[in-house]
C-alpha cells in the first residue's frame, strides 16, 4: 500500500481517497491533500482500505476510487496507529517526489498491511465506531 500527498484529491470535500487498482502498481494507494493531511485522516483512510479488503479481498478485482467518509480513524487507534500515522505524514512532507502511475510525481511512502488483517466483524458489517 502506498500513501501519497497530492495537491488536490479526485473527490471534493473528502478527507482522503483510496485508489484500488487491478493492473497498475501500486495496487492500493491512499491520497491525502498535501496542505491539509493529518495522521487522523491517514488513520481513517487505512481503516477504509482495511474495510474494502475485508469485504472484497486483499487484492482488488476491479478498479475503484473510494471516498474516505470520516476524518478520523477508529477510537482505539488514537494512542497507537494514529500516532504512527502522524509520523508518516510528517515524513511525507519532506519526502522527495516519487512517480506513481495515474497520480504523478508526488511525495509518497510504502506501508505494509498484512493480508486478511480484518476478518469477522468487518465482513459481518459490525464496524466499530471511531
Amino acid at each position: 500500500m502506498t500513501v501519497a500527498l497530492v495537491n488536490r484529491l479526485p473527490i471534493r470535500n473528502a478527507p482522503a481517497v483510496v485508489l484500488r487498482r487491478v493492473a497498475i502498481t501500486p495496487h492500493d494507494v491512499i491520497l491525502l491533500e498535501r496542505e491539509m493531511a493529518t495522521g487522523e485522516q491517514l488513520s481513517a483512510a487505512i481503516w477504509t482500505l482495511l474495510g474494502a479488503r475485508g469485504l472484497n479481498g486483499d487484492t482488488a478485482t476491479s478498479n475503484s476510487v473510494l471516498r474516505v467518509g470520516q476524518a478520523t480513524g477508529p477510537a482505539p487507534w488514537r494512542k497507537t496507529e494514529t500516532r504512527v500515522a502522524e509520523r508518516v505524514v510528517e515524513r511525507l512532507r519532506t519526502a522527495a517526489p516519487t512517480y506513481i502511475e495515474g497520480v504523478g510525481s508526488v511525495p509518497a511512502a510504502q506501508l505494509y498491511l498484512p493480508p486478511k488483517l480484518l476478518t469477522g466483524k468487518m465482513i459481518r458489517g459490525k464496524r466499530s465506531e471511531p
